[in-house]
């Protein structure tokens, strides 16, 4: 991962620090929650943390299994990839179950600018996995 993926995910790190008023940990990362907005999908999630080693890894049977606990009595599941290699290991699986695959860059509009005024460039993109039961 390039020190430049790194730092945006560090910056997306500080702003649900800014923003959620729980952040706490689970089996793959850290858990975000609004207690005042628990529909808000950006601000209710779990994040799935650090670069994955090759191989097989968890699947998204076992992760999504592993996140229903941490993320009970929301309205709805997310799950954030931050590996990208990870991610696309895990997007068919997710489709399989039904989930939303979004794969996502901050490189367009205001978001664009800000990173660019940061000294990011779009160097990094996130894999998220949302389902409402």
């Amino acid at each position: 991962m390039s020190e430049h993926a790194r730092r945006a995910i560090a910056w997306r790190h500080g702003y649900h620090a800014a923003v959620c008023g729980r952040a706490g940990p689970w089996a793959h990362g850290t858990v975000v929650r609004t207690d005042d907005a628990p529909s808000f999908y950006e601000y209710n999630l779990a994040r799935v943390e650090g670069p994955h080693p090759p191989g097989p890894g968890p699947d998204a049977e076992a992760l999504a299994a592993a996140a229903e606990p941490v993320l009970a009595g929301l309205g709805h599941r997310r799950i954030e990839v931050e590996d990208t290699v990870a991610g696309a290991r895990l997007a068919p699986g997710f489709a399989a179950m039904g989930w939303v695959v979004e794969r996502l860059a901050d490189d367009d509009g205001d978001s664009k600018r800000l990173y660019e005024r940061l000294g990011f460039r779009t160097v990094w993109v996130r894999h998220v996995f949302t389902r409402v039961p």
